[in-house]
């Protein structure tokens, strides 16, 4: 769907996106980059576009947004990309990262090693399940599954998980 293939660069702190409208050839070069400014940068950042060691990506083509499992901010970025993909664009959201009245706050790294239903310790990866309206996000560290319900649209109704697996 959208003719687009990511890649989780994770030791290079970044997304490759790939255009496979034309097609796909050898040593093609990714059209664009998530994460940092350009394709020579490779610095971790904890900010509203960086990443600091980025691994499982899932991407919900009925809304045309990226989800990021940013493993060493703890935290799981959301990308919207319906009005296009721009190099180091910044995050639509987040999850694992709030403040006290439960909003994102971007420049945030802290483990969650009390696990409770806001925070991560080193999520790995994360899926969408579409046709439930289900975001499931692997929290390694504190053992477990974070399930977050998404509403008719498969946008996410708050930032707090509803259910958790493995604990």
């Amino acid at each position: 769907t959208n003719q687009r293939l990511f890649v989780a660069d994770m030791y290079n702190h970044r997304v490759l996106v790939f255009d496979l409208s034309s097609g796909i050839s050898n040593g093609m070069d990714a059209a664009y980059v998530l994460g940092q400014a350009d394709f020579e940068s490779n610095a971790a950042a904890t900010t509203q576009s960086g990443l600091n060691y980025p691994n499982g990506l899932a991407y919900d083509s009925s809304t045309q947004r990226l989800f990021v499992a940013d493993t060493y901010n703890n935290r799981v970025l959301i990308f919207d990309l319906s009005s296009g993909i721009t190099n180091g664009m910044e995050a639509a959201d987040l999850l694992g990262q709030l403040d006290d009245d439960w909003n994102p706050v971007y420049t945030k790294n802290g483990v969650n090693n009390s696990p409770n239903r806001l925070g991560f310790s080193h999520p790995r990866d994360n899926v969408i399940d579409p046709a439930n309206h289900r975001l499931f996000v692997a929290d390694t560290y504190n053992n477990r599954v974070l399930v977050f319900n998404l509403d008719a649209d498969n946008n996410l109704q708050d930032r707090i998980a509803d259910y958790v697996l493995g604990q």
